[in-house]
């Protein structure tokens, strides 16, 4: 955002819903370019008081610390 309107950032969080839970299911190439790693929310974790359901064991973040290039 620009600093004559006040700055600030634009925060955007697709949801895809896959078929039957399945993991290896397809989604959108243009969804995964624009995001930086994938949160997986498992209905058994919900439905057994773990709240936010977030399965930590196959979520992934690509956020990285930026690297400098040594010349």
């Amino acid at each position: 955002m620009s600093k004559q309107r006040g700055g600030g950032s634009l925060t955007a969080l697709p949801v895809i819903e896959t078929q039957g839970g399945r993991r290896s299911a397809y989604i959108p190439t243009n969804v995964i370019s624009i995001t930086d790693g994938q949160i997986f929310l498992e209905t058994d974790l919900f439905y057994a008081a773990r709240r936010p359901a977030i399965n930590v064991g196959i979520s992934v973040s690509r956020v990285a610390a930026a690297r400098r290039s040594r010349r």
